[in-house]
């Protein structure tokens, strides 16, 4: 498991994302940080925090013809609804935006901008918010694999080396396969 994970972690700094949190770590983390508005939080533990959040409502809400569950479920939406307006704010001053742009939820529309800034990528360094959040820092954890035992694929082309026309009958051509490269070819060709 933690060599899958290490790998994982390596795969999300190889493409930019930093060291992403987990769902353990993003529900601590904002329970730890109850009513915490300042600072900034990274975009994988909000999007975490809010799958926890979205999930458990929807489980309670499921089973809320059961007065048990019902009186549960309203007791867990209390209970959640401070630290997701803190993250959600933490998450605005990741993007260098100011947590009362929250406000905006109250229009059902203003949920467009922001879902867009929540899905932003962190801004990289200092905000006014605070320093950028210890995972996102952009340097990448120790790969578990030394470099030489999994080369990366290089983005240059191995030189060409024209050849010699061969002399001879001509060989026989195969048609290319039906579908979506077929497709694409003919209508360049167009």
């Amino acid at each position: 498991m933690s060599s899958v994970r290490r790998g994982r972690t390596a795969n999300c700094a190889r493409f930019g994302l930093g060291d992403v949190v987990n769902l353990n770590d993003a529900v601590k983390t904002c329970f730890k940080k109850y009513a915490e508005f300042s600072g900034r939080a990274k975009r994988s533990e909000f999007w975490w925090y809010s799958l926890f959040v979205v999930l458990l409502s929807f489980a309670y809400t499921w089973k809320s013809d059961n007065l048990f569950f019902y009186y549960v479920g309203n007791a867990f939406s209390l209970l959640t609804i401070i630290p997701s307006w803190a993250v959600g704010s933490r998450r605005l001053h990741d993007v260098g935006r100011s947590g009362w742009w929250q406000l905006l939820a109250l229009a059902i529309i203003g949920l467009l901008p922001l879902l867009y800034w929540w899905v932003q990528p962190s801004q990289p360094g200092p905000n006014r918010y605070g320093e950028e959040p210890e995972a996102d820092k952009g340097t990448p954890p120790a790969s578990p694999i030394p470099q030489a035992a999994h080369p990366q694929p290089s983005l240059q082309s191995a030189p060409v080396t024209p050849s010699a026309p061969v002399a001879g009958p001509p060989t026989e051509t195969r048609e290319a396969p039906r579908g979506m490269l077929h497709w694409t070819q003919q209508n360049r060709d167009q």
